[in-house]
């Protein structure tokens, strides 16, 4: 009695896939998913950061770095500087700092303490300034 209808033809069979299998399958999938992500996303911003680094970090370091140099040079070595005072040139010589120190030492070694009767007592640094004594303190 088979009269072209579909439901005449014989059934074919599938078998349904194993439970654990799907899940195998789904867990690798998500896994790799998941770690191509955070692949992409860690190579990102290692890029970006590596980039900021380089076009904002580096240069303002190396100029201090630079800054930081010219300033000790400039602590630690002779040198002679023009500046203009009351409009006329005057040469001013820059010495180290260590010698600067070490000159103040020896000068201030050489402090006398002058009295001249009738006179109010003073200390006189030679070749520098005469600064006055109070007579009440107690140096």
């Amino acid at each position: 009695m088979s009269h072209g209808h579909p439901t005449d033809a014989p059934l074919e069979v599938y078998d349904d896939p194993e439970p654990a299998q799907t899940w195998v399958a789904s867990a690798v999938f998500v896994l790799g998913t998941v770690i191509t992500i955070a692949a992409v996303a860690a190579a990102y911003f290692n890029i970006d950061r590596e980039d900021v680094e380089r076009r904002v970090v580096d240069p303002a370091f190396t100029e201090l770095v630079d800054l930081k140099a010219s300033q000790t040079e400039l602590l630690t070595t002779y040198g002679t500087t023009t500046v203009e005072v009351d409009g006329k040139p005057v040469k001013k010589i820059r010495i180290p700092v260590a010698k600067a120190m070490e000159l103040m030492v020896a000068d201030s070694a050489k402090v006398k303490t002058v009295s001249i009767e009738g006179a109010t007592p003073r200390t006189v640094i030679p070749a520098t300034r005469i600064i006055p004594v109070n007579p009440n303190s107690s140096h």
